[in-house]
């Protein structure tokens, strides 16, 4: 529709519509959409999806120790990258070039846990736990088991079923594809009447 998934040659997926992919809070319906445009952006087909964010990052190098990155005077550790993701990294006037930092961050950190010395799977166990546990990694396989792993180790961050009772969820969805909700401040009242 509007977001512009449909709109490459012959109603393919371009470039742009990705900075809008992850608009769904319900991670298992957003992996399977990536997917199956993936391939439509001249991807490959693929087995599975992840997403993070920045402080799963810094859990990650919290784990592996800092990284050095070009278009940064200073190395990126478990003590600045969230900052520098969420907010720093906007004072950079040249897009492209940010665009490309945010990348280089992405691919050092998991080139870094992927081809270093984790510690044993308690400790990444206890430091990726809780960021788990808060939807911000969260993992998604075309593979029934591996799916079903997911979701007993808390990655799926699919939307919990409220099992025939009453629920409610909030998300901010920013479709301008910019940050400026990192500067806003929201408040939420949830008001029930319990009629048993």
């Amino acid at each position: 529709g509007s977001y512009g998934f449909t709109s490459g040659p012959g109603g393919t997926t371009e470039r742009e519509p990705w900075s809008n992919i992850t608009i769904s809070p319900e991670f298992p319906s957003t992996a399977q959409v990536i997917a199956e445009l993936y391939p439509q952006s001249g991807g490959d087909e693929i087995d599975g999806v992840f997403a993070m964010d920045p402080y799963v990052l810094q859990a990650l190098l919290r784990l592996t120790g800092p990284i050095s990155i070009a278009g940064s005077d200073i190395p990126l550790s478990d003590a600045n990258v969230a900052q520098f993701l969420l907010v720093d990294q906007y004072d950079i006037d040249d897009s492209p070039t940010r665009v490309d930092l945010l990348d280089e961050v992405a691919r050092a950190t998991i080139d870094q846990v992927l081809g270093g010395a984790l510690p044993n799977p308690t400790v990444v166990a206890r430091e990726l736990g809780p960021v788990a546990a808060q939807g911000r990694l969260a993992g998604w396989s075309r593979d029934p088991d591996e799916q079903q792993l997911f979701e007993q180790v808390n990655l799926a961050a699919d939307l919990p079923d409220p099992a025939g009772g009453d629920g409610y969820a909030v998300v901010l969805n920013n479709a301008g594809a910019n940050k400026l909700d990192v500067y806003l401040d929201r408040s939420i009242t949830y008001d029930a009447t319990v009629d048993p």
